[in-house]
Formats: structure tokens, C-alpha cells, sequence
């Protein structure tokens, strides 16, 4: 296996739905008009820390135990990755049917418990997550490597690119967060 090999989980079980159902696929299961009337949610997370940590999860076990303190081959192999990688989870098959988005509650990752925490005042529920902002924080295995230094120009460029509607859409900047 080569060192950027891997990928996203696959779907191990027969249930019409899953995880990573797209809202097309959702909405023909349920019904058109069952989707327009239920509350939809989109997990959204800044683009630039999103394909960092896409970059850590698609990454073997093995690469990354080499990768493990070692933060200028760690930032070689990002802005090499980044170049060649055709795919990166830009997620518009969860915001749009047919090209239209429609309406839904946004839950940001960088306020996950505040997010959260609306949703339950808004649907009348009790909140009890507390704080959840470090969840799944252990994939990447450069913790002390800031989000900034991850990125080159042309590694900026082509997250620009790659995810106009999430900067347009959710009201991130277009500049890499420093952390």
C-alpha cells in the first residue's frame, strides 16, 4: 500500500440508508414531500481544517505513525497530497437535490456545543452534551502543528477552488485559520 492510499468508510450493511447518504438518496427513501416537511441539519466545518483532517483520515496507519513528530515532512506531504488529490469531500451531495440547496440548520464544528445547544432551544428539548469540541481529535497525530502551516499558496488555491460554496454558503473566510 502506498503512503496516500485509503479511503472513506465503506457501507457495510444493507440498510437503504447510512451515514453518508447523500440528501437525494435520503429524500427518495422518505418520500418528497416527508423531506420538505422534516428539519434537515448540515454538519458543516471550515474548509482549509476539513481537508486537513480529511488528509489525516485517508492516511494508513503506518504512514501516519512515520508522519508522528516529524512536522516538515508531515507539511511536504500535505502540499504534495493536496496537488494530486481529485477528490476532496466538498459535500454538496448533503446541501443540494438537483443543484438546489435547500433549507437546513447549520451545525458548525468550530461551535459543535453551542450549535447543539440552539438545536435543542429551537426544538424545545433539555441539553445535556456539554462540551463536545474535541471529539474524534485523535486521528491527527501532529496535534502541536497549527492549521496554518499545513498550507501553502498553491495549497490555499485549491481549497479556494475546491469549496466555493462553503465559504459563500456558511461565512467562513477564504484565509487559513492561524490554529
Amino acid at each position: 500500500m502506498g503512503l496516500l492510499e485509503g479511503g472513506p468508510a465503506v457501507k457495510k450493511n444493507k440498510d437503504p440508508l447510512w451515514a453518508l447518504s447523500s440528501a437525494k438518496q435520503i429524500q427518495n427513501h422518505v418520500g418528497k414531500k416527508v423531506f420538505d416537511n422534516y428539519l434537515k441539519l448540515y454538519a458543516v466545518r471550515n474548509p482549509f481544517d476539513k481537508v486537513v483532517s480529511w488528509f489525516w483520515h485517508v492516511m494508513p496507519l503506518e504512514t501516519k505513525n512515520v508522519l508522528n513528530g516529524d512536522f516538515e515532512k508531515t507539511k511536504q506531504l500535505f502540499q504534495a497530497w493536496i496537488q494530486m488529490r481529485p477528490n476532496l469531500p466538498v459535500d454538496l451531495q448533503f446541501y443540494k437535490i438537483n443543484s438546489r440547496e435547500f433549507e437546513a440548520f447549520i451545525i458548525k464544528y468550530e461551535s459543535l456545543s453551542e450549535n447543539i445547544a440552539d438545536l435543542s432551544n429551537k426544538l424545545e428539548l433539555e441539553s445535556t452534551i456539554g462540551d463536545i469540541k474535541d471529539w474524534k481529535t485523535g486521528v491527527r497525530k501532529n496535534h502541536t502543528l497549527k492549521l496554518s502551516e499545513y498550507y501553502n499558496e498553491a495549497a490555499v488555491k485549491v481549497v479556494r477552488n475546491k469549496f466555493k460554496h462553503d465559504f459563500e454558503s456558511f461565512g467562513y473566510s477564504r484565509d487559513v485559520p492561524p490554529g
